[in-house]
């Protein structure tokens, strides 16, 4: 057990690689969220609710934030901290006496960034990066790409090695595993040397099925909860930026990061009791502590001030300038809206979200091969859940989208499926 900081006002760091076994979902028990489930079972049965209070800035007035504002306001995640926090774990664990040459497996949810940041930590250890052979090898069981990696590692057992995404070097079918078996053969028998493995939760959840791995040290990036996310979030929006910034939510007004022209030391991420706001909490809960969806998320909600003329708006936005003569108000739009399953929707739909989730997004050409349904019927079907917003096409291959996962994911363990562990 690693020893923690004695000052009990010392956070653990923002960027964190754990045991996969301790991963901590974020939760939250607030009486928003009471509410919300009690709407939501409201709107099931039909029944009533009582008036809400008004917003304090009315959805339609706002308007949209141009591209490259949200480029600053929250930019592409540097995944080269998560690859810091891995080099920090592996020397951890160097450290209490860890054989240097074996091979170790990091589990991410989609979108968490494990095959980036494995790719970062490549770059930085100038590793080889080992990329998947095209789906018709692996579908014809064709071992000849391993067997010349295999060859060229022994040549070199000193030279270390990424393999970012173990999740496109299967199928799960009759033909599509016998790659992914040997892989594993040769890996964690130790001919392959030292090695970093990137796996997505989802093909890891099944592979687990299909082939024992004990003794192999999994894991993960800690899951951000509120208080990361705020801090990130806040870190974010301070880079290359003269202007600060104050983020409020639009129903509400509540600040949800601290206060920019607050010098108050509980204010500065470094500290424990950082202020957390329950957006944060809830939104953090409802990204299972996933740092890359809950930044959608957060980017897809940012709202600026309406350009109209109403005579009130003018009247505040004047207060608000005379009172932060130096800061920007951007406004968190209310509510997370995910996409919705029609609740007409068959088996066959789910078959195609739950193969998009095993496969972290397969070619579409090998989708036939994979599910009992004919191509037609399949494009047919993705393109119907593309119009919800549940899944997305980039080149060749389909994924889930990353705001229709809760709602894949809940749809697929409500019917009994296969999930991840996450």
């Amino acid at each position: 057990m690693t020893s923690r900081d004695p000052r009990p006002d010392t956070p653990p760091p923002l960027w964190e690689v754990v045991p996969i076994g301790e991963y901590a979902v974020p939760s939250t028990l607030d009486s928003a969220t009471v509410r919300k489930k009690w709407s939501a079972l409201g709107r099931v049965f039909g029944m009533g609710s009582k008036r809400v209070q008004s917003p304090l800035r009315a959805e339609t007035d706002l308007r949209a934030l141009p591209r490259i504002k949200l480029e600053h306001l929250a930019p592409p995640i540097d995944w080269s901290h998560g690859a810091a926090a891995l080099e920090d774990a592996l020397r951890d664990r160097a450290a209490d006496g860890a054989p240097a040459s074996c091979v170790r497996v990091l589990v991410g949810q989609p979108f968490a960034g494990q095959a980036e940041i494995l790719e970062q930590w490549a770059l930085a250890h100038e590793a080889a990066v080992i990329l998947p052979p095209n789906p018709e090898a692996i579908l014809a069981g064709d071992t000849s790409p391993l067997d010349d990696w295999v060859g060229r590692m022994e040549a070199q057992p000193d030279c270390p090695w990424v393999l970012p995404r173990l999740e496109h070097w299967y199928f799960r079918h009759a033909g599509g595993l016998r790659l992914a078996r040997r892989l594993f053969e040769a890996a964690f028998a130790g001919r392959l040397g030292r090695g970093l493995i990137g796996c997505d939760s989802w093909a890891w959840a099944y592979l687990q099925r299909i082939w024992p791995f004990p003794g192999v040290e999994v894991l993960t990036l800690q899951g951000f909860d509120g208080r990361r996310l705020g801090v990130y979030f806040l870190e974010s929006a301070r880079a290359d930026r003269d202007k600060p910034v104050r983020f409020c939510h639009a129903k509400t007004g509540e600040n949800l990061l601290p206060d920019p022209d607050s010098d108050s030391e509980r204010d500065t991420p470094d500290r424990d009791d950082f202020p957390v706001s329950v957006e944060l909490k809830r939104l953090a809960a409802h990204c299972r502590g996933n740092l890359g969806i809950a930044r959608i998320y957060w980017r897809n909600r940012l709202r600026a001030e309406p350009d109209g003329d109403d005579d009130t708006t003018e009247d505040v936005d004047a207060d608000k300038s005379a009172m932060h003569p130096d800061e920007e108000t951007v406004w968190l739009s209310a509510g997370i809206e995910d996409p919705v399953l029609p609740a007409e929707t068959g088996e066959e739909v789910v078959l195609v979200l739950h193969a998009l989730l095993l496969h972290n997004g397969p070619p579409e050409g090998v989708l036939p091969e994979l599910l009992p349904l004919s191509q037609d019927r399949i494009l047919s079907i993705l393109l119907r859940m593309k119009d919800l917003g549940l899944v997305q096409a980039h080149s060749d291959r389909w994924r889930i989208a990353p705001l229709g996962y809760a709602t894949a994911r809940e749809a697929l363990r409500a019917r009994g499926y296969l999930i991840d562990a996450f």
